[in-house]
């Protein structure tokens, strides 16, 4: 079983390549995503 070493390697070379600072902005905004999302359903099964 492999571990999940290649998997982070992998993720700082992409954060090295976008770095660090837009790698930050784009998960916050797919946090904010799913957030608004998960809100929006709460309220189509409430209706």
């Amino acid at each position: 079983m492999r571990t999940l070493g290649g998997l982070y390697e992998l993720e700082e070379r992409v954060f090295g390549m976008m770095g660090h600072e837009r790698m930050k902005q784009l998960l916050d905004a797919v946090a904010l995503f799913n957030t608004v999302f998960e809100k929006e359903v709460d309220n189509e099964r409430q209706n």
